[in-house]
């Protein structure tokens, strides 16, 4: 079973950064791999029922997918996350803004992302 959630988490990955790459300039693309490879730690819920959501063009996802999905809507909603100068000085405020969950449940550890 873990096999194929690994499986099926790189696929969608793949498809976050395919969807990039033909849509915003390749260095986007990059640095989008890069910023979410930096915050790609610990989404694990104290319990299961309750984990932050974040739906992206009609999907909800979960764990690792939701960090995935929050990056590329805050670039949708003209955020410059992928921008080395800006993620580099982002405050905890705006990086929660950008991480904000779709449910009552917050991304875990956003003080830890932040560092």
């Amino acid at each position: 079973m873990r096999a194929q959630q690994l499986t099926f988490h790189s696929k969608v990955s793949g498809v976050f950064c395919f969807y990039l790459m033909v849509f915003y300039k390749p260095l986007q693309a990059l640095n989008w791999v890069f910023v979410v490879d930096t915050m790609n730690f610990s989404f694990w819920p104290e319990k299961e029922a309750q984990q932050c959501e974040v739906t992206y063009k009609g999907t909800t996802y979960t764990g690792y997918m939701t960090l995935c999905a929050a990056i590329t809507r805050a670039m949708e909603e003209g955020v410059p996350i992928t921008d080395p100068k800006y993620f580099s000085q982002i405050s905890v405020e705006e990086l929660g803004q950008v991480l904000r969950s779709d449910n009552e449940t917050a991304m875990p550890m956003l003080q830890e992302r932040h560092q």
